[in-house]
């Protein structure tokens, strides 16, 4: 759930079923969440499969900036579990996606913003429960120029932000997409005491997209599951 018209893009940033959104002033235009078909179809799954726990939920992105706006959309506290998301930065000339920003910016100072950016966002809005993709800025990460990521050169400002997502009292997403050892490691490091699991699936043949690895990154860094399929993972309190 992002709010339309608070960002601009390139068509060429785009998927091409997503490029007629992009205005002429070049921002972000589109029909907003649709909170009552997502309930109703919510029920009718649920009076389909009885057998199934279908949970509800929403992606919230930059939360800390337009909370206001998703309130007057939707009740939030209508959702099972709401993530949190920072998909968007201003590096100047308005907020964009890191796609975007990659090719305006050098990629240091992308990812230096991006993760400058999570505590503000942490401090800011207590209206999602855990923090998603935190590796999001990579997606784009132009390694011709810029060289292979390394972590390492970033540990500073990852770790700050982890701590701040930990301090809160929010999990962290374990996002299977990409799946980076230094995740799990550096969040159980810095206090983080539960993840969630997410596949960040577009296509239906995508969902649950490398989970068996990602539940053995969990465990080596002593997460461990909870009482239902649907709870977070947790690192137990030594006594």
């Amino acid at each position: 759930m992002d709010i339309p018209g608070t960002w601009r893009a390139e068509p060429g940033d785009l998927m091409p079923h997503q490029r007629h959104y992009v205005q002429p002033d070049g921002l972000m235009e589109f029909e907003p969440f649709d909170v009552d078909g997502y309930f109703d179809d919510i029920d009718r799954m649920r009076r389909e499969f009885p057998e199934l726990g279908i949970f509800t939920g929403v992606e919230f992105g930059q939360p800390h900036l337009f909370e206001a706006e998703a309130r007057a959309l939707v009740d939030l506290d209508r959702f099972d579990r709401i993530n949190g998301s920072l998909h968007t930065l201003d590096m100047g000339g308005g907020r964009a996606e890191p796609s975007r920003l990659l090719q305006e910016h050098p990629a240091a100072d992308v990812m230096t913003a991006y993760l400058a950016e999570i505590p503000v966002m942490v401090a800011g809005s207590d209206a999602f429960d855990v923090f998603t993709h935190i590796d999001y800025a990579l997606r784009h990460w132009p390694a011709e120029e810029a060289g292979p990521f390394d972590p390492r050169r970033f540990e500073g400002l990852i770790r700050h932000a982890m701590r701040a997502i930990a301090d809160s009292g929010r999990a962290l997403e374990l996002n299977t997409r990409r799946l980076w050892s230094w995740v799990p490691q550096w969040w159980a490091e810095e206090g983080g005491r539960a993840i969630s699991f997410a596949s960040d699936a577009h296509t239906p043949d995508a969902l649950a997209a490398n989970f068996p690895e990602a539940v053995i990154l969990a465990e080596t860094f002593g997460f461990r599951a909870g009482a239902t399929p649907a709870d977070l993972w947790r690192r137990p309190r030594l006594r």
